[in-house]
């Protein structure tokens, strides 16, 4: 998978997460990222120095999904979602990463493209669109529309 991908050119990105990789602050700083929301659970600890915005609101990282992982990505989608709404608001790019960058980032990335009146279908299809890996782990091909579904009720 790619290192960045964008869903709105300066605004919104998703990525792999920056263990493995190392991601040139200045340069997400440059290309308007002023914001960072990981998905992952372990890596609050390392970013109260950094000089973006940031909050930590994990979904689960099984590679197969859960029953139970459907109802945490309900309860937490919308806080995430909250968080680039208010970075958004507030004139910064936001970045949304987990480990791989292509189940959790994206399907935070899809939610939001269906909160913005994109029907899940083709939420998932733009997002399948920008980022090459999306949802290719087992079983999060399916996974995906289940949460979505469920956010729609």
């Amino acid at each position: 998978m790619q290192p960045l991908f964008w869903l709105e050119e300066g605004e919104l990105a998703g990525s792999r997460g920056p263990a493995g990789q190392n991601w040139d602050l200045d340069e997400l700083q440059r290309s308007g990222i002023g914001a960072i929301l990981s998905l992952a659970e372990n890596v609050a600890a390392d970013w109260p120095q950094s000089p973006f915005e940031f909050a930590c609101i994990p979904l689960p990282s099984g590679e197969t999904p859960l029953d139970a992982d459907l109802r945490l990505c309900v309860e937490q989608l919308p806080k995430a979602l909250d968080f680039i709404k208010r970075q958004r608001a507030a004139g910064l790019g936001v970045l949304v990463h987990c480990e791989s960058g292509q189940n959790r980032t994206c399907l935070l990335l899809a939610y939001y493209l269906m909160e913005h009146g994109v029907a899940p279908l083709h939420a998932v299809a733009r997002i399948r669109a920008v980022a090459d890996a999306a949802f290719e782990s087992h079983g999060w091909d399916q996974f995906v529309f289940d949460v979505l579904y469920a956010l729609q009720e």
